[in-house]
Order: C-alpha cells, then structure tokens, then sequence
C-alpha cells in the first residue's frame, strides 16, 4: 500500500517535472541558475525539473538496471574517452592561462556534457507512447507561446534608441536573462543573445513545427478555417522570429532545411510523375528517359535554389548594403588575404577561435587536449592576424575567462580527438538512421513527422555547430530525444525484427513516469 502511494506520488511529481522541463526550454541563461553554476552564461532554466527527473528516475531505476538504447551507447563512449583524454592532461606539459586550474574547467565541461545528456536520456527513455510525446510537446509550445510573446515586446521597440529604451522592458530583460543586455536593431526572445534564440529555433522548435506543418499532423484538434493548425501558426512565428534575430549563421541553417524540404518535394513530385505515365503508357522507363527526366527534375531545383539564393541576396543588400558588398569583393580576398575579408564582413574573430581549435587539434591528433583546455592553447595557436583584433586582444589581456573555440566540431576535434570525434559522430549517425527508419514508414502520420523532424534537426545541428561550441543548451539533446523516443515505440511494437531495443519496459520501473 505504502509502495504504491510513494509510486502514485513519484508519476505525479515526474509529470510536473517533465512538463516544466519542455515549459522552461526557451529560457537558456536564467539568472538564478547562472548563480549556481558561477556566473556562467550556459543556465537553462528547464536544468532545475530535468535534474529533479534524474534524481527520481534515472537514479534508482536506469543506473540499477544497466538500461540503455542503442542510440546512448556512443554517448557512454565518448564520456569515457572524454574522461581519458582530460586525465591525460596530468602528463603533459599544458599552457598555463590566467591562473585558472585546468582542473576547474574540465570539471565545468563534464558538468554540461552531463546535463546535456541528462536531457537526452530522460527524453528518449522514459517517453514510450505517442501520448506521452504528445503531452510534453503541448508544453514546449506553451513555452514557445511565452518566448513569442516576449519577442513581439522587443520587436515593438526594436528601432528604438538604447537611451529610449524603455526602463520596464529593460528590467524584465535583466530578470530572464543573466546578461540583461538590450541587443539594438535585434532580437533575443528569451535567450543570452540573438544568436542563441537562433540556435534553439533552428534546433528544436523550427525543425517540429516544419515536420508537423509539412506532414499535415497536429496535437491539437482545433483548426482554423478547417485546415490552418496551432504548428502552422507556431512556425510563421518562429520564422519571424529567426529573421529578427539577425543571426547570418541561422539565415543560413534555415536557408539548407528549405533546400533540403524542396529536394524532398521534387523528388516526391518526379516519382508520382514516372509512375503516372508508366501507368499511362503502360510500360516502363528506358534508361535514357529516366535520366533526362531525372537531369530536368535537378535543373529545377537548382534553379529554384540560385533564385532563392539571389532573393536572400537582396534582403541582405537591403538591410546591410556595405556587409553584402564587402561579400563579393573578391579582390580584397585576393590581394589582402582570408582574415582581413572576413574582418570586413566581421566575421574574422569567429573563423580566428576556429583557427585556434583546429591548430590545438594538431598538436594531439588522436586524443585532443582534454574537456575545455583548448583555452590553454591560445597564445600558443592564435594566428597573427589575430593580434589586430581588439576584441581577441581584449580577452587575451584583460578577461579573466578562458576562451574556447565557437564551434563544436573544432572543439570536439581540439579536446576530444580523433576518437572522440568518431564517437560523437557516430551517435549523429545513428540519430540519422533512426529518423530515415520512422520516414519510411508510410502506415503512420506519427512515425513520418518525427522521422522528418529527426532530419531536419540533425542538417540543423551540422550548420548550426560552426556557431556554438557548448553542451550544455539542451535543445539538440531533446529534439533527438524526442525522435529516439518515437524509434523507440516503433521498435516496442514490432517485438519480432532483430533490430528491437531491450526487451526491459520502463513502464515496469515503478510506473514513474507522467502519464
């Protein structure tokens, strides 16, 4: 008796958590949470439910049973050899940097590898039906609602002059968001920066109302006029959004999903018509006629693609004339190299840390320098050009932090490896296969819609890692977590195929999980 009314109690409390997890997500530097972790800019607010979840779920129930899906092993892996590479920094001769311990910064990396894999776990593990993923995804849209909200405010006074700024929406900033800052001309929704509301729309939230739209599927069953749905809606918001926040890295994620729908579409549209006139005509295709087609099919998609990329052009021609020149100058590129291009398009501190973690990465090939060391390499790997860079200048003399390389795949390279790297990619692969696996199957609106949301979200991560190197924001954790967790109730149901997850059901752990 007493035994089922703590488990009565655990499913209640773990349904609260759950929903204020996906409730919290568009939160990601929460002044209170950045308080706990030091003053670290990394703070999502939906860490607080998430490490709740652990302690009633994971602990007791996962760790006891060895239970993991195919899909966390390589991340089991890539820990360890993570842990291995950072230990090995006790037997090398490391860069000193302010006087920061070594120590200090990898314990900060483990923590933020571990948070984001806590996200990750409890999503694609304790999941397992269709309601329950339905559930949780009325939640993040909630939140979503809250983040739009909060960003049609700013986009009201986003020509405003700082000084005009108005004081109450100055302190309401100051309230979400460690940072507090007012970013002119852009917007930040709820997040650190700009760039940040772009990497959690491009991540998570665009990829699962773009697959919803797309496949006609909704959550809700109200539609307006009869056909319009709630992910409609949600997702012309989040375009606008993104637009707003002026994050060229985000333009040019979201400019590849749109690449990558319109192949899906005309390939879709080349199939129906060779099996329509093969019907028509009653025989099959020769070779040569199927290639012509095929080349005409491609022709399209690349003109429709050069016209969009010329329509892009124009938008940034319009909005920053001397960047979108800068651009094209090729001359410049020639005659003054690389970097001083890229520092008339400001993007030359990004491609100089860039630089840094792939030179840190050639001095240890094979096992990388270990969780967030890369900033020890500094001095050592800046490129010259560097030097005349005031914000590069700044941080090297004065900034007490240590730098780290802006991109996740040079920082997985630089402190990680080759190995590590491989690791790392290969649970990348393996959410790929997941989502191609859902796609295929054609009897069920659910399983398509997550299997293109899984594609969508891993092209987005690939583009979106050249900006951010942390893993501590949770937004590609649950977008896969959330496909894996669909993998997961297709496999359940097909108990026969060699390729089922095991056989241990987590509705027989205490039955704590939200309902």
């Amino acid at each position: 008796m007493i035994k089922e009314k703590f488990a009565n109690i655990c499913s209640r409390i773990s349904y609260v958590m759950f929903a204020a997890m996906f409730l919290f997500l568009p939160f990601t530097s929460f002044p209170l949470i950045s308080k706990l972790f030091g003053g670290a800019s990394v703070a999502p607010l939906s860490v607080l439910p998430a490490f709740i979840l652990v302690i009633l779920l994971v602990l007791p129930n996962v760790i006891r049973r060895q239970y993991f899906s195919i899909q966390f092993k390589p991340l089991l892996l890539f820990f360890l050899f993570s842990i291995l590479s950072t230990f090995l920094v006790f037997f090398r001769d490391t860069p000193s940097f302010r006087d920061t311990h070594f120590l200090k910064n990898a314990l900060e990396s483990v923590v933020t590898l571990l948070i984001g894999f806590s996200f990750y776990y409890l999503c694609s593990h304790f999941l397992t039906s269709e309601e329950k993923i339905n559930n949780v995804l009325k939640w993040l849209n909630i939140g979503a609602f809250v983040l739009i909200a909060f960003s049609f405010l700013q986009i009201l006074y986003i020509r405003t002059p700082l000084d005009d700024y108005p004081a109450w929406l100055r302190k309401l900033t100051y309230l979400i968001s460690s940072v507090g800052m007012v970013f002119p001309r852009r917007i930040s929704g709820l997040a650190f920066e700009p760039s940040w509301l772009a990497h959690q729309l491009n991540i998570l939230y665009l990829p699962v109302w773009l697959g919803f739209s797309l496949k006609s599927y909704s959550i809700y069953k109200t539609r307006i006029l009869k056909r319009i749905t709630i992910e409609n809606i949600l997702l012309l918001c989040g375009i606008l959004m993104l637009f707003l926040s002026f994050s060229k890295i985000g333009w040019i994620t979201f400019g590849i999903l749109i690449v990558y729908i319109l192949i899906r579409v005309v390939r879709s549209i080349y199939y129906k018509t060779v099996q329509r006139l093969e019907t028509k005509q009653n025989k099959k295709f020769t070779k040569a006629q199927s290639f012509i087609l095929k080349m005409f099919t491609w022709l399209i998609v690349l003109l429709i693609s050069i016209i969009m990329a010329v329509i892009a052009a124009k938008v940034m021609a319009w909005l920053d004339p001397k960047r979108a020149a800068d651009l094209l100058n090729f001359k410049a590129l020639k005659e003054r190299g690389l970097y001083s291009w890229a520092n008339l398009l400001r993007i030359a501190e990004r491609l100089v840390y860039w630089t840094i973690g792939f030179r840190t990465f050639q001095i240890h090939p094979w096992f990388g320098v270990g969780l967030g060391a890369v900033g020890y390499y500094f001095a050592s790997t800046i490129p010259a050009f560097g030097y005349k860079l005031p914000d590069l200048v700044h941080i090297f003399n004065y900034e007490s932090f240590i730098p780290n390389a802006k991109n996740i795949w040079a920082r997985l390279l630089s402190e990680t490896g080759i190995i590590g790297t491989a690791f790392f990619i290969s649970w990348i692969y393996l959410q790929w296969k997941a989502s191609v696996e859902l796609d295929n199957k054609k009897h069920s609106v659910f399983y398509q819609t997550f299997g293109l949301v899984g594609k969508l979200a891993v092209i987005a991560f690939i583009f979106e890692g050249f900006s951010m190197d942390t893993f501590g924001l949770p937004y590609y954790w649950v977008a896969f977590g959330l496909v894996v967790a669909a993998w997961r109730i297709l496999k359940n149901t097909q108990p026969d195929e060699t390729s089922v997850v095991d056989e241990i059901s987590i509705a027989q752990m205490n039955e704590a999980v939200i309902d």
